[in-house]
């Protein structure tokens, strides 16, 4: 809570709280509630995103003495300001439905409610002048590489599934995209053909390069809108079940999931060897993105959670006329 703590913005939010009638509050993350005021008029949205006390916990069993002490301490503080929040406020969202059946199993009496997260159509759409999927050979794995469970992954699949797969097939690169690399995963590169490329200002020529992107996550929450981007982009993804948890695809959608490195590895290679898979599987995976995760679509369930909130305060009241 004190690394989001600003004077300057308690003091910007106090002010507009003064000077104009607010409808309703949306408040993005639990660290983010801390400037809403007890006993508000207005309802107040809380968006979770995922269960960060869940998180904390899964660091807590994969990290060593005193780390795992310390962050299984703030984990189970955080799941009691969780809890407060939930009490005190009208509405919490998450972004998949299974992390809001973990809140409410923690939280009794909450209401929670997933609204998923959209990708952006057409900026997420793979170019008519990409390269051919027959003419790479590349893996690629794109986020913020000082994050834990992105280190982690990328990490466990350097060292454990990409050698099989170099075995099968040499010619195999795998490309590790995304700002801040910590020091394990800058390593790597010294590792046979692993390319940690770091910050870049566009990751779509890197999507539209590779052949399979990969999602071999240990540690997850949520939905990873890094898999929806490279669906979208009709390139076919291997994820481990972690990291599908916040997405309903099957592999019927272009997707396939293996928890086993052997069985990882198998997949990556299937879809190498086979230029005419992985482009069904890439066509598919865009169809799933379009039909499950337009941005329109979820902004109307907001909408109407809104309107929701808003009524259940004052059933028999108009709507305030868009204020805030």
């Amino acid at each position: 809570m004190a690394a989001f703590r600003s004077r300057e913005l308690r003091r910007k939010i106090e002010h507009r709280l003064r000077s104009e009638p607010i409808d309703v509050a949306i408040v993005l993350s639990s660290v983010m509630a801390q400037y809403v005021p007890e006993g508000a008029e207005f309802p107040t949205v809380v968006d979770y995103v995922d269960v960060d006390s869940e998180k904390w916990k899964v660091y807590s069993e994969m990290k060593p003495w005193p780390l795992s002490w310390l962050y299984r301490l703030e984990a189970g503080r955080l799941r009691r300001y969780e809890r407060e929040l939930a009490s005190r406020y009208d509405e919490s969202v998450f972004v998949a439905q299974k992390e809001a059946e973990v809140f409410r199993s923690a939280a009794e009496g909450a209401r929670a409610r997933a609204i998923p997260n959209g990708v952006d159509l057409d900026y997420f759409r793979r170019p008519d002048e990409a390269r051919a999927p027959a003419e790479t050979q590349d893996l690629v794995f794109v986020g913020m590489m000082d994050y834990f469970p992105n280190i982690d992954a990328v990490c466990s699949f350097a060292d454990g599934i990409f050698p099989l797969i170099l075995e099968r097939i040499p010619s195999a690169r795998f490309r590790i995209v995304g700002r801040n690399p910590a020091p394990r995963v800058r390593e790597l590169a010294r590792q046979r053909n692993v390319e940690v490329v770091g910050s870049v200002p566009d990751v779509r020529p890197y999507l539209a390069q590779a052949a399979v992107s990969i999602a071999p996550f240990r540690v997850a929450r949520g939905l990873q809108n890094k898999i929806l981007e490279a669906m979208s982009m009709q390139v076919p993804v291997v994820g481990t079940r972690v990291a599908f948890q916040g997405i309903a695809a099957e592999p019927e959608d272009g997707i396939r999931i293996e928890d086993t490195p052997e069985a990882f590895a198998g997949a990556v290679c299937e879809f190498l060897d086979d230029p005419a898979l992985r482009l069904d599987a890439g066509r598919r995976g865009r169809r799933f993105v379009e039909r499950h995760h337009r941005w329109q679509a979820h902004g109307e369930a907001l909408e109407s959670l809104l309107t929701e909130v808003v009524g259940r305060r004052a059933p028999c009241a108009p709507t305030a006329g868009g204020h805030g």
